[in-house]
This record gives structure tokens, sequence and C-alpha cells, in this order.
């Protein structure tokens, strides 16, 4: 208390807004960092989830396309055909590898890479026992080649396209958990900034308060009143009471009342010395 009183107002009044500068900061901070969270959590939506969605659909659209055509190179017989189909199924082959490397480099869930995984051995499969299959139709042996489509190449068909759906759901529910988790932190944040900010229009205007109590009570009163005793005095109106708060004997008011008091005895004391002279020039005049 001692120290609060030994303090010069405009370090109380600087102190004070310093303080809610202060807790104004913290509050933005607070809140940049939550936004930076939700701006991580939009990105990874955007950058993994979705673009994940879109290379495992286009890598399930690509094993269409290689199915089709060794499809057809089984029941062609122009060697433009077979030549044509057999470049579509490589260039389809090389996205394919490339779209694998993506997905690879870009997959968090483990249960996700394990399926890839089955995939690829799949893919290699479908591969080596599709091109056994053209030869065996190339060769004239179209019943041999038949019978290795359906025994052995329809189940690794199957396989791959179960594999791609299930990452493709896996991948939706990632996606629509990550969404979801981010609706719910922003509607986090915002209450938490909420809350925050009341707390601090709160905390500031309990400092605005202190500081306004203090100042008044070193004034002993409001401003304008301790202005009007100060002017009253000016004027030579001494009689003029001052209004004090209980107890108070410490404020500005108090020390001017004070004042008031002795310059209001001196003024008595001078006025009785006046006329005590007075008397003694007219008692000597008299004789």
């Amino acid at each position: 208390m001692q120290n609060k009183r030994k303090m010069k107002l405009g370090t109380q009044v600087g102190s004070g807004f310093a303080i809610v500068i202060i807790i104004g900061l913290l509050v933005a901070i607070f809140g940049r960092m939550h936004l930076v969270g939700l701006g991580n959590t939009t990105d990874r939506l955007a950058k993994h989830h979705l673009a994940n969605l879109i290379v495992l659909q286009e890598l399930k659209d690509n094993l269409n396309v290689t199915i089709k055509a060794t499809l057809r190179m089984l029941i062609a017989t122009e060697q433009k055909v077979l030549e044509d189909n057999q470049k579509l199924i490589e260039a389809t082959s090389a996205k394919n590898t490339k779209l694998v490397t993506q997905l690879e480099e870009n997959l968090r869930a483990t249960e996700v890479r394990n399926i890839l995984g089955e995939l690829q051995q799949n893919r290699t499969e479908f591969a080596t026992v599709g091109r056994q299959a053209v030869a065996l139709s190339l060769s004239n042996r179209q019943a041999e080649s038949i019978e290795l489509v359906k025994t052995q190449l329809e189940p690794i068909q199957t396989r791959l396209f179960n594999n791609l759906n299930t990452m493709i759901q896996l991948q939706k529910d990632y996606t629509t958990q990550t969404a979801t988790n981010a609706i719910e932190e922003s509607y986090y944040d915002g209450n938490s900034l909420l809350v925050l900010a009341v707390i601090a229009s709160l905390f500031g205007a309990g400092i605005a308060w202190l500081i306004t109590r203090h100042i008044k009570k070193q004034l002993g009163g409001e401003p304008a009143y301790a202005t009007q005793v100060t002017q009253e005095i000016a004027q030579g109106n001494l009689a003029m009471p001052v209004d004090l708060a209980s107890g108070d004997n410490t404020s500005l008011l108090f020390a001017m009342n004070n004042m008031r008091k002795s310059l209001s005895s001196i003024v008595e004391q001078v006025r009785e010395s006046s006329e005590s002279i007075a008397t003694g020039a007219s008692q000597i005049a008299a004789g």
C-alpha cells in the first residue's frame, strides 16, 4: 500500500494501460496459435486426405483402362490393335507407378499403407498373368487363355478393386473425420476467444475502476469538486465547508481543508491584531 501511495499518478495510469495492453496481446497470441493449428488441420485435409482420394480414384480408372486393354488384346487378331493396346497398357502402368509412389509419400494411416502394399502385389501378379494370357492367345491357344483369365486373372482383378475400394472408403472416413475435427476445433477456438475477450474486458474494467478509485481517494472526491474548492479558496471564500469522506486524513481535499482553516485562522489573527492596533491608536489619540 505504501509503495502504491508513493507511485506517481502518471506511473499508475501508465501501468494500468500497460497491463490492459499486455492482456490484449496475450489474447491475440492465443488466438493466433489456435488459428495456426486450425490452418494446419485444413492444410492436412487439402494436401493429404483430399489429394489421396483424387489419386486413388485416378488409379482405379487407370486399372479399368488396363483391364479393358488386356481383354481387347485377348480377342484381337490384327497386329495394329495388339500394338496400340500394348502401348496403352504400358503408358497406363507408368502412370499408375507414379500414382502409387505419390500415395506412398502422402499416406499416413498404417492400415491404408498395408492395403497399398497388397495392391502393389496384386498389380504385379495381374501384369504377369495378363502377359501370359495374351501370349497364349497369340499362339492360337484360345481355350487355355480363356481358362487362365477365368481361374487366375479375374480373381486378381477382384482383389485389385477390393483393395482400391477399401482404400477409398478408408480415405473418405479419414477425410470426414478430419473435416469434423476442424469444424469442432473452430467452434472451440471461437468460444475460447470469446471467453478470453470477456475476461480481458472485465479485467480491464476492473483495472480502470481501481485506478479511478485510487485517484479519487488521492483527491478526496471528484476532480470537479476539488477544482471548485480550489477556486473558492483562491477567491477568498474561506468559510466554504469542504466535504470529506469518513476517515480521510491523506487526500488533497483534506490538505486543502487544512489550508483553508490555517488561512482562516491567520486572517482572524490579522483582523484581531488590526482591531487591537486601531483601539490602541484611538486611546493614544484620546490622551
